[in-house]
């Protein structure tokens, strides 16, 4: 072998060196590839997850690494089982116990010792039947308990507290709310569907509860109204128009007075007069006053006793009675002004719009404003502290990731029987004579052909 190096010219050398050197570091950087862990990024929704999710991976012997961004990366192998233990400790996080804590019944209790355990034991029920629910992933109950004292009349009501946390995208509805009000009401001895109150996992009340204001309820009114007649105009506009033709915006006032009235009249007879009750007639003779004679008139005199009924009508008008509604409607195709008021009267009979309440539509036409690139002015720029870019694990992923996991060792199979063919071209290649040497021998050559040939020319 060493004879056959020393043979080789100086770039012969050379390119034997330099595809040595390809060969051990393609073999190197396939093996580091196939050998090296790939890591994927495990979504978390804040620190304290992060900090459960470790410890489970810890106990678990999983491999993974927590970057100084604050991403949690781990081995690709093993993210099925991660996702596993990441549901694990979101659930552990808000574990129930039951009436299984009766089990092990300590006959040694004391009355305020048990009040407690059956209030956690009721708590743990509740939050499981909650979480059995189709779109409840799992849920809390915090109970206060009546309290009933023998010699008082004050006691406190029995009040709870639920916080639901919902699957992704699900939207709760009033229904919803007021089903685990009553579930709630029903498991817990004095307490009223008004005491349960509902709370979001983002801490927004869901329930009205006992306390909520006359406002609340007449702003959630107004609110459904707009969106109930929005989505009716919508519709009809929908039939004739593209939606990107049209907008519309509703307007309503709700009634914030709460007024009794209290009407009497009285009841009369058909003739405008009462019932008689009582008729009393009387006569006597009365001497006549333009008569000398001895004669008596007769005269008749009738009592009559009328009664009559009386009706009491009370009348109360709650708050949140529509006052008035407003509807706009802004257009970006062109109409006349007899399809306007076809339009008008379409909208108002659709959305029952009261003229003598004050009710109003207005329909109004906007040329589209086309504005030139050119034409467009920039905004002006305020100075800001330069922020952090945050490196998306996910996005930022190395090169290797994008490749299958076979591309080096197919590359290395490619590049071995190229190696070898070289070695196998060079190794030919050996015996092979100098240029000089070759110029040298054809001279000799081409003189001993000439010399031959003048030979048998003579």
């Amino acid at each position: 072998m060493s004879n056959l190096f020393t043979t080789l010219t100086a770039v012969q050398k050379r390119s034997l060196m330099v595809l040595a050197v390809t060969i051990v570091a393609f073999t190197v950087a396939a093996v580091v590839w196939v050998v090296k862990a790939s890591y994927q990024p495990v979504h978390l929704k804040d620190m304290q997850q992060s900090a459960a999710i470790i410890e489970k991976f810890e106990q678990n012997n999983l491999d993974y690494k927590y970057t100084a961004n604050g991403e949690l990366l781990v081995n690709q192998e093993q993210l099925g089982k991660s996702q596993l233990l990441l549901e694990q400790a979101q659930g552990s996080s808000f574990s129930s116990h039951g009436l299984e804590l009766f089990d092990k019944t300590d006959y040694g209790m004391t009355e305020h010792a048990q009040k407690v355990t059956f209030q956690r034991a009721m708590q743990g029920e509740l939050e499981r039947t909650l979480s059995s629910l189709s779109y409840i992933r799992y849920a809390r109950v915090h109970l206060t308990m009546a309290d009933k004292r023998l010699f008082s009349a004050d006691s406190s009501p029995a009040k709870a507290s639920v916080t639901l946390f919902t699957e992704p995208g699900y939207e709760m509805t009033r229904r919803n709310i007021s089903g685990i009000q009553s579930l709630v009401s029903a498991a817990v001895e004095g307490l009223s569907a008004n005491q349960v109150t509902v709370f979001s996992e983002h801490g927004k009340q869901l329930s009205r509860g006992a306390a909520a204001s006359d406002e609340q309820e007449i702003l959630v009114g107004s609110s459904a109204k707009e969106a109930e007649l929005i989505k009716k105009v919508e519709k009809l506009l929908a039939l004739y128009m593209m939606p990107s033709q049209f907008a519309v915006s509703a307007s309503v006032e709700l009634s914030h007075k709460k007024v009794s009235s209290v009407e009497k009249s009285v009841l009369a007879g058909p003739d405008g007069k009462g019932v008689v009750v009582r008729k009393k007639t009387s006569s006597r003779d009365v001497p006549k006053a333009d008569s000398d004679s001895n004669s008596n008139a007769l005269h008749v005199n009738e009592e009559l006793e009328y009664t009559v009924g009386s009706k009491t009508q009370q009348s109360t008008q709650l708050a949140g009675d529509v006052e008035k509604i407003s509807i706009a409607v802004a257009l970006n195709v062109s109409m006349d002004e007899l399809q306007i008021t076809k339009l008008k009267t379409l909208l108002s009979s659709a959305t029952g719009l009261d003229k003598a309440r004050g009710d109003t539509v207005a329909i109004e036409y906007f040329e589209p404003l086309i504005v030139e690139q050119n034409q467009i002015l920039e905004a002006p720029k305020t100075l800001e502290q330069p922020k952090p870019e945050k490196t998306d694990v996910s996005e930022a992923r190395s090169f290797k990731d994008l490749l299958p996991q076979t591309t080096f060792p197919v590359l290395l199979l490619l590049l071995i029987p190229l190696a070898i063919v070289s070695i196998g071209f060079m190794v030919s290649a050996r015996n092979r004579l100098p240029k000089k040497e070759r110029q040298e021998m054809l001279h000799e050559v081409s003189q001993w052909l000439e010399k031959q040939e003048s030979g048998h020319a003579r």
